[in-house]
Formats: C-alpha cells, structure tokens, sequence
C-alpha cells in the first residue's frame, strides 16, 4: 500500500472508504451480505498489480475523474443532493461502461442490486437542491419554498420597505414606461439599456419605491422584484448541466411562487448569448418559452453595445424584451438625483454637503471626467469628498502623519551616526545639523498638533451648531443667537486655519474641486474661484506674452470663451487648433501660454516632437 504509483485510481479511493469510518458504504454491504474484509482483499490485490511511477506527486486517473463527475451528475440531478457519497460512487460504478464494476472485476462487487442502492440512496438525509429534476425528464420535484429565489436572488422590494435603498429622482419618465410595458399583455419584459453609469439599476429601484408606494397599477401592485445574482449562479457550476439545473430552479420557483414575482437580470447579456463557459449554452432557449407564456417575467438591464451583439442576432428574444432607452441626465437632473442621493451620503458619512458642492461635482465631473457618464461619475466624486472631509474630522492630517515620520527618519539617520563610534568623531558637525531639524521638526509638529486640536474643536461646535440650527428649521422656528455663533465659529475656524486647513467642517465647491485635482492631475481648485475673471482677461494675457500675433490669439480666446460658456457640445473638446507659421513667430509659446493661463501650468502640456 505504500508503494510509488503514477495515478490515483478508483482502487485507492474505495480502499480510503473502507478504512475509515463512512457508515454508508459499509450500511450497504452488510446489507447486502458483502463482506468489507473480502473487497478490502481485492482492492489491495489490484493496488499491488498496478504499474509503479516515478517518485513524485500522482495526478489523478482519466478513471476515477469520470467517476466522480459521474456521481455528482447522479447525486444532483437524479436525487437532488448538494453533495456526494460513497454510495453515489458505488452506483456511478455500477453505470459505467468503461470504467465499470466489469472492469474492476471485484467478486465482491459482482451482485451488487442497482434497486437496493438506489433505494437506500433515496433514504439518505442530505442537503437537497430546491428543485431537482430526474434524468429521465420527468417534472420537477416539490418545490422547497424559497430555496433558490433565497440562494441566488436579492429581494429589491424587501430592501425598499426596509429603507435600505437610496431615493430615486430624475427617472419618472423610464419608470413609468418600464411600468407601461409590465402591464402589457404581450411583450411586457422591459430591457432598460444604456451606458454604463447612466442609471439603469436606479431605475428598478425606482420601481420598486413605487411599488412599496402603492404608486403603480393594480396590474402590478403586490409585485416583487428580485436581482438575480449571476455570480452566485455561475459559481462552481462547472460540471455540465448545473447551470440550467439552477436556471430552471429560479425559474420554477417564480412560477409556483404564491406572491407575483418579476426578477430583474442586470448585465443580462452575460446570462443570455454569452456561451463559451460551461453550462450557459441552453440558458437562452430555458428563458424563452417561460417569457413567451409569461409564466417568467424580468426586467433585463444591458448596454447598448452587448444588446446589438447579442440580442439583437436572436429574433425570439428581440420579440419578448421592449426596449427602454435609458439616456444620461443633463446637468440640471444630474443635480436632482445628486440631492436625493446626498442624503444618503450624509447619514454614512456624518458630513453636512453645501449646495454649491453638489453643484460642483456635477460641473466639474462634466468637464474633466468626459469618459464616465452621468450621474455615476458625479455621485463617485460627491462620495470621495464625503469620505475626505470625514477622514479630516476623524484621523490625524496628513501633514502631520508626514512630518512624524520625517522625524523618525532624522532619529534613525541620527542613531546610526552615533553607532559609528570613533567616525562620529569626524562627522561632529552632521550631528549637530541633524539634531537641529529634530528639534526643528519637532517644534513645527507641536504647532500643527495645537492647531489640530483648536481646529477639531471648533468644528465640532460648528456641526452641532449645524445641527441645532438644521432642526430649528424643521419645526419652523429661527433661532438668531446660533447663527450668530455659527457665524463667529467659522470665522475662528479661518482665521487659525490660515493657507494650511487641517479639518474641513463641511464639504463644499473647493472640497470637490481638491478631489478631481487629486484625480486627473488638472488643478482645478484655483479654477473654481477665478475661472471667470480668468475668461475676461485670458486675451490680455495672452498679448503681453505672445507679441505681434493679435488675430490668431483673439480666435482663441473666442473659441475658448464659447466653450467655457457651455454654448458647445460638452462631448466635444473646448477646441482643436493648427497653428501654422515660419520658425520663431510664437507658435509654441502661444500653447505654452494657454496651458499656462488655462490649465494651470505647463506641466499640462504634451509635446510631440
């Protein structure tokens, strides 16, 4: 038994389960009148003729892998187990041809009853699937309530009840043709499709507020909307048919579920048409009678781009999904969804969010974030200034962790100067050097940390402040005293923070602003305060930079001007320029210059050469 073989065979595994304590297996043989000590006598006889391999580590035999997908293939189709024993093996034994009971050619094993297994395999007490189906095709086994629309599902309307959802706006108008088409009586499976970003998960989440609401048709009211969770349902369905066992769960589950259920596919096209992996080549042609007889209904959610390439080639489908366009918002709706969601964002965060904020990460996001779309790309922008301003308030500046560590470094350097020994003797003048910037460092660092302090509290008093005042508001009464105080605190809070801000107490335009510079590189900052009254003087400029070409600057400003003006398709660049002209006229300085009073410095400039 303990001899080098070059695979793992069946043998080796029947033996391990003969040894061990597996009370099936052995259940079975005494009931069949099988002596265990016998089997174990021939295995070992088989174990011992089998072909000695090198030293190493044994792979696993063609033999044995095809009996263990064999038996998992039996255990959950034919019975609906979640997991496989020795009796499942000992049947996929008994139902192999090529690598059967024959072949073995265990005595023991000869008589072995198919009936009885399988008997005592159906009596086993096991995990089971939530719906199974027999090899034979038979219909589907009882359905255990709630298995897989729990495994696989999360329940959108269940989280809207429990206020777990942000508010929707600015998506009425998709709402309400997705609710026109579910109320249809055929072709009544929206596909809300648009460009990543743009809102199509917020608008079933729209949805499902409304249903919740009571806002909808009595067609649909007492619906649920489930997300079907395509990562769950692909995980680990490697073997051949799982993933179709588990598609046809869901689905069986939906149609024999007492309270209407509609399930929303996001990404849909990964589901349908994707093919390749295995097990999701039948998915399409399992959605498709369910969707014709509207016993399955769903909501799909795909981009523009995936619906030409795979829904569009399939006419069946095409004719059971209606299309909902879902376009990026303009600015001005952008701006409404972004308040609804900043709510959302201030109770996470403990943050307060001016409105110029909201306003900024809108405009900005607009102008240096072309490739995303609206809102995503807003929101993502409002979210990291929430985090920032949090992190202020909560954790120790950056500069201050920075000189910290700066100090370390300088005692690190100064320690191992002294453990030079008779060295630190000529480098005297090093030491002293670098005790003073300690010293140095050390008296700026309790500067910062007393301002820290003063800081931090002062924000502190201006948030409650904030608070007290925001709750005034709410039951219609002023209080002047506190927005006096709150005044005096900002102030305070300007005056000691000076150039050098440690703790922010709310998130505002520059906040925002601070964000896409840290982003794109692009020092949008200054910009937001001076963009307009660099406008106005970009041609003055300009002029006293570049001398003698008065025309070709003054079409630049122009074009510039237009565009910052927003009278020009945003999707488009401010402006595309060729300035042509003899060697030393200006032509590089003239763009060294825009970059300069523009984009804030050369650094934003890219020269090909």
């Amino acid at each position: 038994m303990t001899q080098t073989v070059a695979a793992i065979e069946i043998e080796h595994w029947l033996v391990q389960l003969l040894t061990t304590d597996e009370s099936h297996l052995k259940s079975f043989l005494g009931k069949q009148n099988i002596d265990p000590s016998a089997l174990l006598s021939e295995l070992t006889e088989r174990i011992n003729r089998l072909r000695p391999g090198a030293n190493g580590q044994p792979t696993i035999s063609r033999a044995l892998s095809e009996v263990m997908e064999n038996a998992w293939m039996l255990a959950s189709v034919n019975y609906g187990h979640q997991e496989v024993t020795s009796l499942h093996l000992l049947l996929a034994l008994n139902q192999a041809d090529s690598f059967g009971m024959k072949t073995l050619s265990l005595p023991s094993l000869e008589n072995v009853s198919t009936e009885a297994l399988s008997a005592q395999i159906s009596g086993l007490k096991l995990a089971t699937k939530s719906a199974s189906t027999t090899a034979g095709g038979s219909a589907p086994a009882a359905v255990t309530a709630g298995g897989a629309l729990d495994k696989y599902t999360v329940n959108l309307t269940e989280q809207a009840r429990n206020g777990e959802l942000d508010p929707v706006l600015g998506r009425n108008s998709e709402v309400r043709m997705a609710i026109d088409i579910l109320c249809r009586k055929r072709q009544n499976n929206p596909i809300l499709v648009g460009e990543p970003g743009v809102g199509k998960t917020a608008v079933v989440e729209g949805l499902a507020h409304s249903i919740v609401a009571g806002e909808v048709p009595p067609a649909i009211q007492g619906v649920e909307i489930h997300t079907l969770d395509l990562g769950l349902l692909q995980a680990g369905a490697s073997i051949k048919g799982e993933f179709e066992n588990r598609l046809k769960d869901v689905i069986n589950e939906v149609k024999s579920s007492e309270t209407p259920i509609i399930v929303f596919i996001d990404e849909a096209h990964t589901l349908i048409g994707a093919g390749g992996a295995a097990g999701q080549n039948d998915a399409a042609n399992l959605l498709k009678p369910a969707l014709a007889r509207g016993e399955f209904r769903s909501i799909a959610a795909t981009t523009w781009a995936e619906y030409k390439k795979y829904f569009e080639k399939d006419p069946a489908l095409t004719r059971r999904f209606q299309v909902i366009s879902v376009e990026e918002p303009n600015a001005e709706d952008a701006k409404q969804i972004l308040r609804g969601v900043g709510e959302a964002l201030r109770n996470h965060h403990g943050v307060f969010i001016l409105e110029d904020a909201i306003e900024a990460a809108v405009n900005l996001s607009i102008r240096y974030l072309p490739s995303r779309q609206l809102p995503d790309k807003a929101i993502s922008l409002l979210d990291t200034a929430c985090a920032r301003i949090a992190l202020t308030q909560g954790a120790k500046p950056e500069s201050i962790e920075g000189l910290e560590q700066n100090i370390r470094y300088l005692e690190s350097e100064l320690n191992a100067l002294e453990a030079e020994g008779t060295v630190f003797i000529e480098k005297a003048g090093d030491h002293h050097a670098l005790k003073a910037r300690i010293e140095s460092s050390k008296s700026d660092l309790e500067a910062l940390n007393s301002q820290w302090d003063k800081e931090r509290e002062l924000v502190s008093e201006i948030t409650s402040l904030c608070e007290k005042i925001e709750s005034d508001r709410e039951q219609n009464t002023v209080d002047s005293e506190s927005q006096q105080s709150l005044n005096q605190a900002l102030t305070k809070l300007r005056e000691i923070q000076g150039e050098s801000p440690l703790v922010f107490p709310v998130v505002d335009e520059q906040v925002i602003a601070t964000v896409i510079e840290n982003w794109t590189g692009i020092p949008a900052g200054n910009m937001v305060k001076e963009e307009v009254a660099q406008l106005l003087s970009l041609g003055d400029a300009l002029h006293e930079r570049v001398i003698g070409q008065d025309v070709a600057i003054s079409e630049l400003v122009k074009s510039i001007q237009i565009s910052r003006a927003g009278l020009t398709d945003s999707r488009k660049p401010v402006g595309v320029f060729l300035m042509c002209g003899p060697s030393g006229v200006g032509k590089t300085e003239t763009a060294m210059a825009l970059a300069d009073e523009v984009f804030g410095g050369g650094d934003n400039l890219t020269l090909l050469t």
